[in-house]
């Protein structure tokens, strides 16, 4: 199973100890996101389309947070009115 991740290291360039200060995010494209959930990449681009997914927009790319996508399953496939996920949803997947 090819799952095209993404990894983004943020430091503050001060040349501190960076094991310490660097934070890994898991992000997933449209592709690895319908093999991680087994949808089509047709169902997730609908549910991009209406905002029923959580995703961030880069350009042209659809990037997923495997954080927040796992959240989302765990929350019954929703989302807050704003289209993110909820603290509720976070809390509970936290508990």
């Amino acid at each position: 199973m090819d799952l095209r991740c993404y990894f983004f290291k943020i430091s503050s360039g001060t040349g501190e100890n960076l094991n310490n200060i660097n934070m890994k995010k898991q992000f997933l494209d449209v592709e690895g996101i319908s093999e991680y959930l087994t949808m089509s990449k047709s169902t997730i681009y609908k549910k991009v389309a209406a905002k029923e997914i959580p995703h961030h927009k880069i350009g042209a790319r659809t990037l997923f947070d495997i954080d927040e996508i796992n959240i989302w399953v765990k929350s019954d496939g929703t989302l807050s009115e704003s289209g993110e996920v909820s603290f509720m949803d976070i809390k509970s997947f936290l508990d």
